[in-house]
């Protein structure tokens, strides 16, 4: 486009310039409100993304006063400093812009599902990952489970968050122990105090790190596998930066969207109840379930009519001794049918640790004990890939499809297995049905599983989504030709799934 009038274009060009160049400018100043580590990169991460949020400029001061240097340690503050990684990364304070501590602060906690979902706070979490190796924190390839028991110390006689009694980790502890059994977890206590002070805790898998220094521990929880984090500023900042799973305890600040109260773990939080099956006994799921996707709200189960005909499918062809797969299990509208086939197999894959973890929880909350939880995703190789995520209420709709069609808020790194192979390492003899609701996926599961599929003709449940086909670079003909190639006919029962017969 040309302009004819050079100096319109270039009153418009400063216009634009002004709107760019002055906006408000922000900042954090750790002078003001001396605290620690923990508190004071919390109130520093919600100047960041205040400023995305409300279109200000963030220029970054770099840390003034920092409290619990028990030391006198003279490069307390270029640790701090290398730990956040900012002072390289941001624009600098020059012109001693003033900051208003709390209410950044009360801004994350008012706007918590914005600030966890912004641009930012991406940013903020690879620049913390960007001069670091994961590998000098767990130098091991187990999966670490990381605890943070907040106690006094001679220095900080402050009471909250130090008083719940170390039974409470304990339980958790044994929890997770089952809920993780599979992955063989390690547990790292981290906390300050003697040794003997833990002596409730027992077990070769159990490891402490006593008053170890704050770099090393905050690198420590956010890389963990799992982050347990206490009522403290500390572990909490550690679980805003983590990309992994948190479990919280009850705090005075509010937990990311995706966070999983301890209560649940623990078998005290509210339990809610869904009618599955008409005529059958109701189910019930954590509170927390509602929170993921969009599956169960408000006492309707989303598909509800072909969770009822999959039913009448299972009920009907078998006795109730089969084995099923379901593949893309969320947090249970299928595999929680289990409960009314005592005596079948089934085995749920769920890549996405949270919703696998509410999972779990909704099976042991119901008693079923027939359902083995896999926290990885079927594909047509063994190996990592990589999951996109949009927000928590739509993770439905997450996908392994480079193209998605919806805007990413996370990405995480994710075990696949074949399933032929899988079956195998199970020595599972006949597949008897499998359900896959996996945003497109699908065509590359039935590619890793052609030898079980020709060996056992497994009846299969399918999304048939094109547009979900399109964001994985599968098309319709892909499927028709691979389900005609294993021997298989196939009918629309919903406007997006496909019920697959063997001929």
């Amino acid at each position: 486009m040309k302009f004819k009038n050079k100096s319109l274009f270039f009153i418009i060009l400063i216009s634009f310039s002004n709107i760019s160049f002055n906006r408000e400018i922000i900042t954090n100043d750790s002078g003001l409100d001396p605290d620690g580590f923990g508190s004071q990169f919390q109130f520093i991460i919600a100047c960041v993304i205040y400023a995305e949020l409300n279109n200000k400029k963030f220029v970054y001061t770099p840390f003034k006063k920092i409290d619990h240097n028990y030391n006198n340690d003279p490069d307390f503050f270029k640790k701090k400093e290398w730990l956040i990684n900012f002072i390289d990364n941001f624009e600098l304070d020059e012109k001693n812009v003033a900051a208003k501590h709390d209410f950044y602060k009360e801004y994350f906690d008012d706007h918590i599902t914005e600030c966890a979902n912004s641009a930012s706070l991406n940013n903020i979490r690879k620049l913390f990952r960007a001069n670091k190796n994961i590998k000098n924190y767990f130098n091991n390839d187990n999966f670490n489970i990381a605890i943070h028991i907040r106690r006094p110390n001679p220095h900080d006689i402050r009471i909250n968050g130090t008083n719940i009694p170390n039974e409470f980790y304990l339980n958790i502890i044994n929890k997770l122990r089952k809920n993780y059994s599979l992955k063989k977890p390690l547990f790292h206590i981290f906390s300050q105090g003697k040794k003997e002070n833990f002596e409730i805790f027992k077990g070769n898998d159990i490891f402490f790190h006593l008053d170890e220094s704050i770099e090393d521990t905050f690198c420590s929880m956010t890389f963990a596998d799992v982050l347990i984090a206490a009522p403290s500023s500390f572990s909490y900042t550690a679980g805003i930066i983590s990309e992994n799973i948190v479990y919280c305890a009850p705090f005075w600040h509010k937990p990311l969207p995706h966070w999983i109260s301890t209560d649940i773990l623990l078998g005290t939080a509210e339990k809610l109840k869904y009618n599955l099956v008409e005529g059958l006994p109701d189910i019930y799921i954590t509170s927390f379930t509602e929170k993921i996707g969009q599956t169960w709200k408000n006492g309707i189960v989303y598909d509800k009519a072909l969770i009822q005909k999959f039913y009448n499918l299972l009920k009907a062809s078998y006795d109730d001794s089969f084995v099923m797969l379901d593949l893309g299990a969320q947090t249970g509208s299928f595999s929680l049918l289990a409960k009314y086939f005592p005596n079948s197999k089934w085995y749920a894959f769920e890549p996405i640790p949270e919703a696998a973890a509410i999972l779990r929880e909704n099976l042991n909350i119901n008693e079923i004990k027939n359902v083995d939880v896999q926290e990885f995703a079927a594909s047509n190789f063994s190996g990592i890939s990589t999951i996109r995520l949009p927000t928590i209420e739509h993770w439905g709709l997450s996908t392994l499809g480079q193209k998605p069609h919806f805007s990413i808020t996370m990405e995480r790194k994710i075990e696949c297995i074949e399933l032929d192979n899988f079956v195998i390492n199970e020595n599972i003899k006949k597949v008897n049905f499998m359900k896959l609701d996996t945003e497109g996926f699908e065509f590359y599961i039935l590619n890793g599983a052609k030898k079980m599929i020709s060996r056992d003709k497994p009846i299969i449940l399918m999304e048939y989504n094109e547009a979900n086909m399109k964001q994985c670079n599968v098309k319709k003909d892909d499927i028709h030709n691979l389900l005609t190639d294993l021997g298989y006919s196939w009918k629309v029962i919903s406007n997006n799934d496909i019920l697959c017969i063997p001929i």
